[in-house]
């Protein structure tokens, strides 16, 4: 908000505008069975079979994690909405933490989901939670009664899946290690 359009309090000082929960790139679709996409990011086609339940979107930083959550989310023809709500607040009435709001998106967008519904979201959220969040918001998506699709930051890897004992499936993009430029994704399955 610029200072033109910041309104005075009585006091003369400009009024603070209210903080809201941080922006979250995120869309409900149809349950997705599979990937069939064409020229999305640096591939040039993609055919994986998803899991009914957990699918998560683990590389490197550039390896289009999120073109390829971007292109499932276009490919649903549901265009990505950014989560930026009203102030959240405690149950003893105070405003949450940026750490706490995050957990409380994703639970809100979990409690939503019906089982014949994908949530897909990207890593943002996980990077915005604390370890202890973290912990919680993969119980959570455990629990969810619809699909999951979610990018995870670059700092994970599929150790990081099964030390959980998440079930569901991974999807991890590689990069050619002979510098072609090209990307690879290995779909492993997480047996929990």
């Amino acid at each position: 908000m610029n200072k033109r359009n910041r309104k005075s309090l009585p006091s003369g000082k400009p009024e603070t505008p209210p903080l809201c929960a941080p922006a979250f790139l995120h869309a409900v679709v149809p349950r997705l069975r599979r990937i069939s996409l064409g020229a999305a990011g640096p591939f040039e086609e993609l055919h994986i079979q998803l899991s009914p339940r957990l699918n998560f979107i683990i590389g490197e930083g550039g390896s289009g994690k999120s073109s390829l959550i971007r292109a499932l989310m276009a490919e649903s023809r549901r265009y990505p909405t950014s989560e930026c709500g009203d102030p959240v607040k405690s149950e003893g009435g105070g405003t949450l933490s940026a750490v706490q709001r995050p957990l409380l998106i994703l639970c809100r967008w979990i409690d939503q989901l019906t089982p014949d519904r994908a949530l897909l979201f990207d890593e943002e959220v996980f990077g915005a939670l604390g370890l202890a969040d973290l912990e919680d918001a993969f119980r959570r998506l455990s629990r969810a009664e619809g699909q999951i699709v979610a990018v995870l930051p670059r700092s994970f890897g599929i150790d990081d899946l099964v030390a959980r004992k998440l079930s569901g499936l991974a999807l991890v993009i590689k990069r050619d290690p002979e510098g072609s430029g090209e990307f690879s994704v290995d779909a492993i399955k997480l047996s929990g």
